[in-house]
């Protein structure tokens, strides 16, 4: 004491619910009901091995009486990209802060959209591994981490179509200097322009049947890409994010992949390296 502010945001009822501090709070709770001894302590040795119900009257009451927990609170009317640059400069220190995470925070409409583009996807490009996206406290990292990936990918796809159909544009002189640039253009874009959603999960699912149908193989998301290995048990051809979408670049422009004459080597999109071989190969 005292912790780091929590993080909550407001609903139209007043309620509020915890983004950032879930840990926190737990971990009081859970020393109020007794259930652990405090360990390593450094500021007062004095109290090493005490469960709460052990604590001199003296410093429980400092929990009671003197110890606050500071609140930041965005309200229910905050406009959705000042929530997104708030949550995600919040997190600007956190190691491997995945900002997609911020994305699908702050623009709930983009994320369902791009949820439910999966699913209908899910023969044409699948993840490693099927999520009910039921998410808890016990949750692995990992496991977020590879579904707010997989979100990440589509969103990108998503940039792609938009761009490959003049519906965002990028002149040269205003080249992003990284892929996390281009997913916050295609994110904002989607916020403001609902009304494409229906055209575009069309022609994101029509470039997707095309790569898929050319590999003879559903596209599974996975961290390596194993070229021209397919399990033919199930269908599956395990690629890495730089073939997806190198592949998928092909389907927009109606024609197949073809994995020895890849592209995707100078994509370098989870190596977040410029986009600018992207762009020249999407506009091309």
């Amino acid at each position: 004491m005292p912790v780091a502010d929590i993080l909550c945001e407001e609903n139209h009822y007043g309620e509020l619910f915890v983004l950032d501090g879930v840990q926190r709070l737990i971990c009081l709770q859970e020393y109020f009901n007794n259930e652990f001894r405090l360990q390593g302590l450094k500021l007062i040795p004095s109290l090493e091995g005490c469960r709460y119900l052990d604590l001199p009257y003296s410093q429980s009451s400092v929990f009671h009486n003197r110890s606050e927990l500071g609140l930041t609170v965005i309200g229910y009317d905050t406009d959705a990209i000042l929530k997104f640059e708030f949550f995600k400069r919040v997190h600007a220190d956190t190691y491997r802060f995945p900002i997609q995470l911020a994305r699908n925070y702050a623009f709930r409409d983009q994320l369902f959209f791009i949820r439910e583009l999966q699913r209908s996807n899910v023969f044409q490009l699948a993840p490693k591994q099927n999520y009910d996206h039921g998410f808890s406290i016990e949750t692995p990292k990992a496991i977020h981490r590879e579904v707010t990936d997989f979100d990440e990918l589509f969103l990108l796809l998503c940039f792609a179509t938009l761009t490959f159909h003049q519906r965002i544009i990028l002149p040269p002189a205003r080249f992003p200097a990284r892929f996390n640039d281009l997913l916050d253009e295609a994110a904002i874009y989607l916020h403001k322009n609902p009304e494409d959603f229906d055209p575009l999960g069309k022609a994101v699912t029509d470039a997707l049947k095309i790569a898929s149908e050319s590999l003879g193989a559903t596209m599974v998301f996975s961290s390596q890409s194993n070229r021209g290995f397919r399990n033919y048990s199930t269908g599956q051809m395990p690629l890495d994010s730089d073939t997806i979408i190198d592949c998928f670049i092909q389907g927009l422009k109606g024609r197949g992949c073809n994995l020895n004459n890849s592209e995707s080597q100078r994509i370098g999109y989870r190596a977040n390296r410029s986009p600018q071989n992207f762009l020249k190969e999407l506009i091309a």
